[in-house]
């Protein structure tokens, strides 16, 4: 399945998930929120952030579509508006931090998918 992500959700039932339906992942205490495009719903996972970008990268995404600019966030760079000093404004307008020792790295990134375009 090409660009969908599954993941464990309650009661050891699947979610499936296309990459493009997805903004961002949130840390969460011990799990990881997920904020979808076109919901206002968020979808808790049982993970951490560094098992979910192992995940993301063993599938293939996280280098294509996905980037930590903070280490309680994964963002889908798709979804980028503006970068606004030390944060990133996404198209529903939530605003994600981006930390010191990222932002060099992260705007490369996004001048890489911006040249791909």
């Amino acid at each position: 399945m090409k660009n969908k992500l599954i993941f464990h959700i309650e009661n050891s039932n699947l979610l499936i998930l296309d990459v493009n339906d997805i903004l961002y992942f949130e840390k969460k205490e011990r799990r990881v929120k997920i904020k979808l495009k076109r919901s206002q719903d968020e979808i808790e996972i049982n993970t951490s952030i560094k098992n979910l970008c192992i995940y993301l990268s063993e599938v293939g995404v996280y280098d294509k579509i996905f980037f930590r600019p903070h280490c309680s966030f994964v963002v889908n760079i798709n979804y980028i508006k503006i970068l606004k000093h030390k944060n990133v404004i996404l198209q529903n307008g939530y605003s994600i931090p981006i930390s010191n020792n990222k932002k060099d790295e992260f705007l490369n990134k996004i001048e890489k998918q911006l040249e791909n375009k």
